[in-house]
This record gives structure tokens, C-alpha cells and sequence, in this order.
């Protein structure tokens, strides 16, 4: 959380219902690393999911190995 609130990513403030207790939420610049990071992971996924069979995703044909040799 620490490393977090050092790079702007969160914020904190204090917790309405909860005297001393903090809530911590994203910030803008925050949000906008997560959704970048999002759009990347689903790309990645999509490049290798678009190499698959037609039919590999419905469990009707068997799915192809991500890597080679791995099980």
C-alpha cells in the first residue's frame, strides 16, 4: 500500500463510519495504469486465443496447447 500512496496510484481518507479507520481508493492516474494494464492483458489474450480453432473455445474440439511441451 505504501509503495501505492508513494506513486500517487491511491489515496487515502478517513473512514465516515469509523473514527481513527482510513478506506483507501484509486486515484485517477490510478485508475488509468489499471485500465491500461487491463486493455494489455486482454490483447495478449485475444492474440493468442485468435490463433485457436474456430470451435476451441465451446469445448466441442479439444483446446490447442499454449506452449509446446507444456501439459
Amino acid at each position: 500500500m505504501a509503495s501505492l500512496l508513494k506513486r500517487g496510484l491511491v489515496e487515502r481518507f478517513p473512514d465516515p463510519e469509523g473514527g481513527m479507520a482510513r478506506k483507501s481508493r484509486p486515484t485517477e492516474e490510478g485508475l488509468r495504469l489499471l485500465a491500461d494494464d487491463r486493455a494489455c492483458s486482454r490483447e495478449g489474450v485475444e492474440m493468442v486465443v485468435s490463433e485457436w480453432p474456430p470451435n476451441a473455445s465451446s469445448g466441442s474440439t479439444p483446446r490447442p496447447r499454449l506452449r509446446p511441451g507444456f501439459p
